[in-house]
């Protein structure tokens, strides 16, 4: 093994699958789950049959050949799902206007969609309703709540999810050669408190596979596809083997957030509109746990149409993302980074028709010891390697008042006010560590006469927050005093090495790109045997235009 003096490499997980084998069997299909059954008669067997394998002190789920339309499926600790080759757990579609209600709300009423055989009816239709999260706000929807999945686990050890079988969040139609999203790339509407559940009286299911606080998990050999927001998601977990699995999806194929003793190895993720490998560091657990000891080896990943990996195809149909950029498909960490990362090694990694490495520390914490090396990457459609470090401050801070509404008002921050906790027991103390202005973006400009956009007012180029004053603070700098962050650092990034590097076929408009920040220089970058092959072919008018790279095939 390579060695790099100062920054020590991640060893991953300790679990592999021959530790977590049961020899004890529960088919699905002795608990009442058919190809031919219903969403919710097989929802409700599926989870039979995880609760007798638990019963009985572990065992090992069986899902035979044959595809199995159902809601969320719940896992348990010590109880393995295997996936025989050809078995398929289908997403089912939820009967909306039949979704439950939380308390003191009312779901409308809605005219019955369209449903696939068997969905209509069923006493289970829809699935399981999302969570509670009292850190709701300080990250993204996606990143509060996971219920709502597919597959799904909370607090659980000793599980193994295996087989050859497929996972899908899609249903094509075969008459008019249509696939449709089941699994939506959206989330649910923000809850009115932190107190409530993940929505406002309506969810749908859009996860494929959610593990949260989990411990000695391994996934291995099956695919996934079309996983709504987060194909799969593992949020706080410990020890993770991830082996010969295959994510083929709309949106990230694979969030690992604010896990720690991970090892991610042979695994394809392809996503043309979001990223592939993506390692994140939130609140979305409820805990403070910087993602720590990452090791991700002979890893693909991509951004072909969704769903053209798995079929063998790699169609380009799709030319940009939907934020008007070339394909994603990349291997990124960031930009949720509230809690840190540190020690990852990504080696022998191939990025095929995506954007560039990225590495974002924006969030307060540090983002160190991290080695990327021996990777090719092909047709990049952004910056080869992106290194930042930034200040959005999205970091927990106590105010001033008890209340769970989300964001609470007339508090601590004007701005991004979701990021403010309530002084409250049940919750953890984040006094203001330091504070930011908040700008007037309220002046209207314009360019060509007849389109505009809002920049900071000149005049008034700042507001005030008197929530945030006191008589010892001099007049003329009350205004640095708009926001309060709940850390006193700001976020830095120290010790990467990035080296033996090949890249060609790169959008010439977007070099390497290495940014820190006034009080928060990057140290200790390393780049080493580094070769960037840019295309031509670029006019000085087009790079003057920068329009959507449809260049990018």
């Amino acid at each position: 093994m390579s060695t790099t003096p100062g920054i020590p490499e991640a060893t991953g997980a300790s679990i592999r699958p021959e530790s977590l084998r049961k020899e004890r069997r529960f088919p699905v299909t002795d608990f009442g789950a058919s190809p031919s059954g219903t969403p919710g008669a097989n929802t409700a067997a599926f989870n039979r049959a995880m609760e007798a394998a638990a019963a009985a002190g572990g065992g090992t789920v069986v899902i035979p050949g044959g595809t199995f339309l159902t809601y969320t499926i719940l896992l348990k600790s010590n109880v393995n799902l295997f996936l025989e080759e050809n078995a398929v757990i289908q997403a089912a579609r939820p009967v909306m206007g039949q979704a439950q209600a939380a308390p003191s709300q009312v779901v409308p009423q809605q005219a019955e969609p369209d449903t696939l055989p068997g969905e209509a009816g069923d006493e289970i239709c829809n699935y399981e309703e999302p969570e509670i999260n009292l850190y709701a706000g300080l990250q993204d929807h996606g990143h509060s709540y996971f219920a709502n999945s597919l597959l799904y686990g909370a607090d659980l050890e000793n599980i193994m999810i295996y087989g050859k079988g497929l996972i899908t969040g899609g249903h094509f139609d075969e008459k008019t050669g249509i696939l449709e999203y089941i699994l939506q790339g959206g989330d649910p509407k923000d809850p009115l408190r932190r107190g409530d559940r993940g929505h406002q009286g309506e969810w749908f299911g859009n996860k494929g596979l959610a593990l949260v606080r989990c411990r000695h998990v391994v996934l291995q050999d099956f695919s996934l596809t079309i996983g709504g927001h987060f194909a799969a998601i593992t949020e706080g977990c410990t020890d993770l083997y991830v082996d010969h699995i295959l994510i083929d999806t709309t949106r990230d194929a694979f969030d690992i957030d604010c896990c720690q003793d991970v090892t991610v190895r042979h695994t394809t993720c392809n996503s043309l509109t979001d990223d592939g490998l993506c390692l994140k560091a939130s609140f979305g657990a409820g805990i403070f746990m910087p993602t720590r000891n990452v090791l991700i080896e002979d890893c693909t990943v991509s951004g072909y149409d969704a769903g053209s990996v798995y079929a063998g195809e790699y169609t380009r149909d799709k030319l940009v993302a939907e934020d008007r950029c070339g394909p994603t498909g990349r291997v990124k960490l960031g930009t949720e980074s509230t809690c840190g990362y540190h020690q990852v090694t990504i080696r022998r990694v191939r990025f095929d028709r995506s954007r560039g490495f990225a590495l974002e520390a924006v969030d307060c914490s540090s983002l160190t010891d991290i080695l990327f090396e021996d990777c090719l990457l092909d047709n990049i459609s952004s910056s080869p390697f992106f290194i930042r470090a930034g200040d959005r401050g999205r970091f927990p801070v106590t105010g001033i008042g008890s209340g769970e509404e989300l964001p609470l008002k007339d508090d601590v921050r004007l701005e991004k006010a979701e990021w403010v906790l309530p002084r409250r027991e049940n919750y953890r103390s984040y006094p203001p560590g330091r504070y930011t202005p908040q700008y007037n973006r309220e002046k209207d400009v314009t360019v060509d006469g007849y389109s505009s956009f809002k920049v900071v007012d000149p005049e008034a180029p700042v507001v005030c927050n008197p929530v945030n004053l006191n008589p010892a603070i001099p007049e003329q700098e009350r205004p640095l005093y708009a926001n309060a962050v709940g850390c006193a650092r700001l976020a830095s990034v120290e010790n990467i090495c990035i080296r033996n590097v090949k890249v060609t076929n790169a959008d010439p408009r977007y070099p390497i790109l290495l940014m820190g920040l006034t009080d928060s220089h990057l140290k200790n970058i390393t780049l080493e045997n580094i070769d960037v092959e840019y295309r031509g072919g670029l006019t000085m008018e087009q790079a003057t235009e920068q329009r959507d790279r449809k260049s990018v095939v």
